[in-house]
């Protein structure tokens, strides 16, 4: 019987490969028998258990070790480190979360309250003693007082014996290093470490008249010789140069606001220039002459300079900041990217959408096209007004003439009565037709001249109403004669 071959390492159990560590192995299952998920669970339960048992017999050799070892030679320094591979993990699923937002939120705000208070209230003391007199080189102060004594008295300040060592550099005070005093806080620190508060500074910074508000005089205290400004020490100073800043910034806008309000006024200049030019290009299109062309074409190129300035002032704000030390941060490119979007935009919907003005040979074709249009129309609703005249003199023609076969005059009784079949009607009235009237070319005329007849027969009968409405009649066709003479 032959002696078959021992495999050592680690070996696949589906198709028996050998590996020297068990990584070749895990990748091995994982690329060629990924399917079999049972197979892979059970390989790793036996690494995880096998893994274990190394891990708890080298731990227990190297405290072995580590006991036989000298006691100069265990510091520690020696210690190898174990751990289980990344590689075996087990996946774990994300646990509970809780936002801090709230915390961060309030200790936020509790920071700037206090930054405001403290800055509000140095301004204050400030300006205390700008205007007490205290500063140099001339200071008047009323009566015998000193200059410390005066800035006592508006600052309290904190006992020398309070303070041994200088809260900054953390150095003993003695007769080399004194203690000074901070003017606008009272605190105690040592000469390096203060500040000096100029006094144009100061004044600056409250936006004071110095000629009127600080106090002037040709007397000097014994105290200020030695001193230029406010002695001050480094949290008030760094206060108050934070506040000056913050000043600064809100009088000077960054240079993306600039060039964006540059933007806004061409775009303003071009939505006012915009319905002129389009109104002008319509009508010169149309052929009327009430536009001149050089005009419109003159309007059209302001236009196109401020569209033009629009989109290189947008382009600019596109590269800022792309050629600096610092990249800008993704808030400040996303900001560039919708101001250059916006641009885009507005010249896609105004500039390209512009009419065209027409040619210079052919403004006087279009123009000529446009007269006769206009005189054809006229033409046209001048002989509908003669149309609707005609057949208004006709229908009333034909009621004149229905009249008379109703009506008759008697001239013994001088008066009017009515006969129809034999009977008479007692209170009813109608005119009667003259054959005397003045025969006129004009329809209007003719018809203007029967209902002035009218107009008399009905006053001779006192039929007022008839009156009203035939003069209200009469005053119709006189509007319409004057508007076809013109």
């Amino acid at each position: 019987m032959e002696e078959e071959n021992i495999k050592e390492g680690f070996i696949c159990p589906v198709c028996m490969k050998e590996f020297s560590i068990p990584a070749q192995l895990q990748t091995h299952f994982e690329d060629l028998h990924s399917e079999d998920h049972d197979a892979l669970r059970q390989i790793r339960g036996m690494f995880r258990k096998t893994k274990k048992k190394i891990l708890k017999k080298i731990d227990s050799e190297s405290q072995d070790s580590i006991s036989e070892l000298p006691q100069d030679e265990g510091d520690g320094s020696n210690t190898v480190h174990r751990g289980t591979d990344p590689f075996l993990w087990d996946y774990l699923e994300f646990g509970a979360s809780r936002s801090h937002f709230r915390q961060f939120k309030e200790r936020r705000d509790a920071e700037i309250d206090r930054y405001v208070v403290e800055t509000n209230k140095i301004l204050i003391r400030l300006e205390k003693l700008l205007r007490s007199g205290v500063h140099v080189p001339d200071s008047p102060l009323p009566g015998n007082f000193s200059r410390k004594t005066k800035e006592k008295s508006l600052v309290p300040w904190i006992a020398d014996s309070e303070v041994k060592f200088c809260p900054i550099c953390k150095k003993q005070f003695n007769v080399a290093r004194r203690r000074h005093h901070c003017r606008l806080c009272g605190g105690i620190m040592c000469g390096k470490c203060s500040k000096s508060i100029t006094v144009p500074f100061a004044v600056q910074l409250l936006k004071l008249d110095k000629t009127s508000d600080i106090p002037r005089g040709k007397g000097r205290s014994r105290d200020d010789a030695d001193e230029a400004g406010f002695r001050s020490c480094q949290v008030c100073a760094d206060l108050l140069y934070r506040h000056e800043k913050q000043e600064k910034e809100k009088q000077i806008k960054p240079a993306i606001v600039q060039l964006y309000e540059k933007m806004k006024e061409c775009m303003a200049e071009a939505e006012k220039l915009c319905p002129v030019y389009i109104k002008m290009a319509d009508s010169l299109n149309l052929g009327d002459i009430q536009y001149d062309l050089d005009e419109a074409a003159e309007i059209r190129i302001k236009l196109i300079k401020r569209y033009e300035k629009v989109d290189l002032i947008s382009k600019k704000i596109g590269t800022l900041g792309s050629q600096g030390d610092t990249p800008p941060s993704a808030q400040f490119l996303k900001l560039q990217r919708g101001m250059r979007a916006f641009a885009t935009g507005y010249l896609q919907e105004n500039m390209f959408t512009l009419p065209n003005l027409p040619p210079r040979d052919k403004v006087a074709q279009l123009q000529q096209e446009r007269a006769a249009y206009m005189a054809a129309r006229a033409a046209e609703e001048k002989a509908e007004r003669e149309r609707a005249m005609q057949r208004r003199l006709e229908s009333s023609k034909v009621h004149q003439r229905q009249n008379s076969g109703d009506f008759r005059h008697d001239p013994a009784n001088s008066r009017v009565t009515r006969q129809r079949s034999g009977s008479q009607v007692g209170e009813g009235w109608g005119p009667v037709s003259l054959n005397n009237v003045d025969s006129s070319p004009d329809p209007i005329l003719q018809q203007m001249e029967i209902i002035r007849n009218y107009i008399k027969q009905a006053k001779q009968a006192k039929r007022l109403d008839e009156v009203q409405t035939l003069e209200k009649n009469l005053l119709e066709l006189e509007a319409e004669y004057n508007k076809n003479q013109q």
